[in-house]
């Protein structure tokens, strides 16, 4: 217990429900808001309801915690086999197919998944040893938005070639093979597993938002699911015998880093597809607010260009490169306030009775860390709606006053995404290589604003134009 007994859970106020529903009618034609804009109502309620509010959610009921230092407490009280709730589809395949949940599981299983892998992946300087391969794909985009653009430099519907991207740059790293989705020409299989790992995310997200039928029968939605997951696992296991033949990169992706652990071919299929259901449209989405945080602010584009050129400038990339580019890293960081990644942030199904804030939480709670309301509040953030990376520098007033607990994009403590530093290597060196090459701007007639998805997305389609710069001298 962290500390004596507070007001009663029922005191805890948030948006009134009815029965069976709860607060699902909200999101519907009967209420204020849409599922497409579920963020937008979280940030809506903790002004009106305060730091810590509740809701239901059909039969579910979910406490919203917006308070840093009630985070932090969170975090210091973590279980020692943290509880996430569980991706309904993944039930669904668990309970019909004995789906192996792994690293989406919960309690020792996925411990025992999870602490083989980190000890390779959570490392600072992990993604490192992957840095000449991701290199080699960042060029390659350059490349690929060279030739797909048209002569104003203009690409069309951006996201799904970052998306490609994103593709390319983890797939070398789960199979330490080229995917080929910035081939104009892909062979037809790889052009078959990007198709289908794009189908596979849109029925996760869909899964998500839905009344889930499927826990209960297998429906058309949950055998079409099925049918996409085995072709993608029969494709992932060519890959695998691929990339172990590849003289390239054989010994260089994930899965070769765990062949002294006995683990079955197919725990290897589910490790690389997990690392690409996590990687592929967050880092895509996050590369794509940045760019468009950027495109907009052209003062800061064209600050962290000079830093780029001052760091870098004709020489080759190397790892530590990235971690002189302080300003790059406050770009991101800044970006992910803005646009944060997740609908709210990271959740938990607490392990034993808390008391956060005045009240007394029981065990059993599903609490979520809604760092989206945070990240847009004026007490944490001075004029917080301004995209300001300068606020997130060592040197600025600003950031000392910016308590812990405010901006968690990749979660947290044990549970926090595994796949961190992959991710953010991925971005650093799109915008690296990108800025080197063109200056990038976006003339959407609407600000960009967000979606619902497994990962928030933007709300319409987001059209870069890549103008070419001069070469630095």
């Amino acid at each position: 217990m962290i500390s004596k007994v507070g007001k009663s859970f029922a005191s805890i106020p948030g948006p009134k429900g009815l029965p069976f529903f709860g607060n699902l009618l909200n999101y519907t034609i009967f209420g204020n808001y849409t599922i497409d804009r579920l963020a937008d109502a979280y940030v809506h309620y903790r002004r009106k309801y305060g730091d810590i509010f509740k809701e239901d959610l059909g039969s579910v009921t979910f406490v919203h915690v917006a308070n840093p230092q009630e985070i932090v407490k969170v975090m210091q009280n973590e279980s020692k086999y943290p509880i996430r709730t569980l991706l309904p589809i993944f039930e669904a395949l668990n309970k019909y197919n004995n789906y192996e949940l792994g690293l989406m599981g919960n309690g020792e299983n996925w411990w025992k998944s999870r602490q083989p892998i980190q000890k390779i992946m959570a490392h600072p300087t992990a993604a490192s040893a992957y840095l000449e391969t991701q290199i080699a794909v960042s060029n390659d985009f350059v490349d690929y938005i060279k030739s797909k653009s048209d002569e104003n430099g203009l690409l069309p519907d951006s996201l799904e070639d970052i998306t490609n991207y994103a593709m390319e740059s983890i797939g070398t790293v789960a199979f330490g093979i080229r995917l080929g989705a910035l081939r104009m020409y892909p062979n037809p299989e790889n052009k078959e597993f990007v198709i289908l790992m794009k189908r596979y995310f849109d029925m996760i997200a869909k899964s998500c938002f839905t009344i889930p039928l499927f826990l209960h029968f297998q429906t058309p939605f949950y055998k079409e699911f099925l049918a996409i997951k085995e072709r993608i696992d029969e494709i992932c296991k060519g890959f695998l015998e691929n990339g172990r033949r590849e003289e390239y990169n054989k010994d260089l992706n994930i899965i070769a880093s765990l062949s002294n652990i006995s683990w079955t071919e197919r725990q290897k299929i589910d490790l690389a597809i997990t690392l690409l259901q996590a990687g592929v449209e967050s880092t895509a989405n996050s590369l794509c607010f940045l760019l468009y945080n950027l495109s907009q602010n052209q003062q800061v584009q064209e600050k962290l260009h000079k830093e780029i050129d001052t760091v870098i400038g004709k020489n080759e990339l190397k790892f530590d490169d990235i971690n002189k580019l302080n300003y790059l890293k406050a770009c991101l960081k800044e970006s992910f306030r803005i646009y944060f990644p997740t609908i709210a942030g990271t959740n938990r199904i607490i392990g034993k009775t808390m008391k956060i804030g005045d009240y007394e939480i029981p065990s059993g709670t599903r609490l979520v860390i809604n760092c989206e309301a945070i990240a847009k509040s004026k007490t944490y953030f001075e004029n917080a709606m301004e995209y300001k990376p300068e606020r997130w520098l060592t040197s600025s007033g600003e950031r000392r006053k910016i308590p812990t607990g405010c901006l968690l994009p990749f979660g947290y403590g044990r549970r926090m995404c595994i796949g961190r530093r992959f991710a953010e290597q991925e971005i650093y060196l799109a915008v690296i290589k990108l800025l080197q090459n063109f200056r990038i701007e976006e003339n959407g007639i609407e600000k960009l604003g967000t979606k619902t998805s497994v990962f928030k997305k933007p709300d319409r389609k987001v059209n870069f134009r890549f103008i070419v710069r001069n070469p630095v001298t």
